[in-house]
């Protein structure tokens, strides 16, 4: 029993830099023999895997709760995801669910999305806008007119557009920008136009 129990505590103590998978393997089978023979080896508990640990096939655990969800953080244990159901995984947050992901409905989010602003751009006359987030804020310094790139977005992308000058903005309607006309932004206006894969179509626009 002391042999094995040394054992173990070599193993164990050789965890100064990245676990391996073998060694990982190893410390748990020493454990679980351990473990069976009446032995309560306190200082392996708990095993922390730090480091690169990698090239897991399959991790699996409990559904646990929104209350104690099954993936969380030790400062933060109420804070993770876990499953809710059939193909449904929820995202806790403070013993709350805040956000759901199913097959059928898809997201489900149950507070704000905030689309965080991108950097304003400021609009030179035909030259296309590459919008970087989907709020992208408009500035130009004096009425003048462009149209969108047609490049490099993944298809379903979303963008509103928001003329902040207090100038018009006009995004021309071209082979690919599909807009109902000319859209001429006024200071606050908005454009919302989504890509895809080829065109940018437009959804909507407000004249405030």
């Amino acid at each position: 029993m002391d042999a094995l129990k040394n054992a173990i505590k070599t193993v164990y103590g050789v965890l100064t830099g990245p676990v391996n998978n073998a060694l990982v393997v190893v410390i748990a089978i020493l454990v679980a023999v351990y473990g069976n023979l009446g032995g309560k080896p306190a200082e392996l508990a708990p095993l922390a895997l730090g480091g690169s640990t990698t090239n897991f096939n399959n991790v699996r655990v409990a559904d646990q709760s929104v209350t104690a969800p099954a993936y969380s953080f030790t400062s933060e244990t109420s804070l993770g995801l876990y499953r809710v159901a059939s193909g449904e995984m929820g995202v806790a947050a403070g013993g709350a669910e805040v956000a759901d992901f199913n097959a059928v409905n898809g997201a489900t989010f149950y507070k704000f999305i905030t689309m965080a602003p991108a950097a304003a751009i400021s609009v030179t006359a035909s030259v296309p806008i590459t919008p970087t987030a989907s709020y992208q804020p408009l500035t130009a310094a004096g009425s003048l007119g462009t149209t969108l790139a047609a490049s490099g977005f993944v298809t379903g992308t979303v963008v509103t557009l928001e003329n902040l000058a207090n100038v018009t903005i006009t995004i021309t309607d071209t082979a690919t920008t599909m807009l109902s006309g000319n859209i001429a932004l006024g200071q606050y206006d908005t454009l919302v136009v989504q890509w895809d894969g080829t065109n940018w179509v437009q959804l909507a626009t407000s004249n405030n």
